[in-house]
């Protein structure tokens, strides 16, 4: 199938992702090798990214990426190194800290010049630790890497974790004042921009594959197999899902805020876009972002920037 897009002109961009994609190392660099050959033969651009939690890279496993084509890497931190090791146990559960193993690849991924975003998981917990964290990677030389992932308890198997997630008004709060705080030290803030689609199910040619060839529109879809578009092993051409698609696939590219009307006078429509799909759908209509909360506080930080 990837021949096939490859054909009509389509690059090829992949996102590694799990589970944790560096368990299956040898499936990575084998299917890399099958996808960077296809696009060299049919001239069209090939890039990969990955996320992954870190702990299984090393400088061997670097080299590998960056040889295929591997521009960018999410890493994810749990808060300060207490909190992290609580949360972020190895399977073993031996007790032995991950934090500061994590952040040493962090900084080899760095130095070998593949893009670097650190995610620093933000809930209950984590939230009273953002300052301290932030000063910890500072000094790492780390600080301009962080973002802030909002944890929410959106699918049937997060939901026990549901009491410590914080609602979308807290984490706004939450993230203007880590906007104040980058401010403070001088370091680049964030700021709300207009957007015209929300992530990549709004896109016609993005498919999350699982690893039995099941394709889905979001990757909270994953292992529902009522909420599936097809296998890939099914599909000799993309095309066949725009010309014949399923209602799974048609439900994603219909979706659209003006179909409602809290939307319609909505003053910041141009940013959101109405929001995570996925999450409109199971409550009946659009989520407001955490942007709506806290506008005014960002466009004054804005202001307070430039002077």
């Amino acid at each position: 199938m990837a021949s096939n897009f490859a054909k009509n002109g389509q690059n090829i961009n992949i996102t590694w992702f799990g589970g944790e994609p560096l368990l299956a190392k040898k499936t990575i660099y084998s299917m890399s090798e099958q996808l960077i050959e296809i696009c060299l033969k049919e001239n069209v651009d090939y890039e990969a990214g990955m996320v992954t939690n870190g702990y299984l890279l090393d400088e061997e496993t670097v080299q590998k990426l960056r040889e295929y084509k591997v521009t960018f890497i999410q890493i994810t931190l749990d808060g300060l190194p207490k909190t992290h090791n609580q949360k972020r146990k190895l399977i073993n559960n031996s007790g032995e800290p991950t934090f500061d193993r994590i952040v040493e690849n962090i900084l080899l991924v760095k130095s070998q010049g593949i893009c670097t975003s650190i995610r620093i998981n933000v809930d209950k917990e984590t939230e009273g630790e953002l300052e301290q964290l932030l000063e910890l990677m500072m000094e790492k030389k780390l600080g301009e890497n962080l973002y802030l992932g909002h944890v929410e308890a959106n699918t049937d198997c997060s939901k026990e974790c549901s009491e410590n997630c914080l609602s979308a008004e807290e984490f706004a709060r939450t993230y203007v004042n880590y906007e104040k705080l980058l401010f403070s030290k001088k370091m680049q803030t964030d700021y709300p921009a207009p957007t015209r689609i929300n992530c990549g199910a709004d896109y016609l040619y993005s498919f999350v594959i699982d690893a039995g060839g099941d394709m889905y529109k979001c990757l909270n879809d994953i292992g529902i197999k009522k909420n599936s578009i097809g296998n890939i092993e099914d599909l000799e051409d993309f095309s066949q899902l725009t010309q014949n698609p399923n209602r799974n696939y048609t439900k994603y590219m219909t979706w659209s805020p003006f179909d409602f009307k809290k939307c319609r006078e909505c003053n910041i429509l141009p940013i959101c876009m109405g929001g995570c799909q996925y999450n409109g759908r199971e409550a009946g209509e659009p989520i407001c972002e955490s942007w709506k909360y806290e506008i005014e506080e960002y466009i004054k930080l804005k202001c307070d920037a430039f002077g």
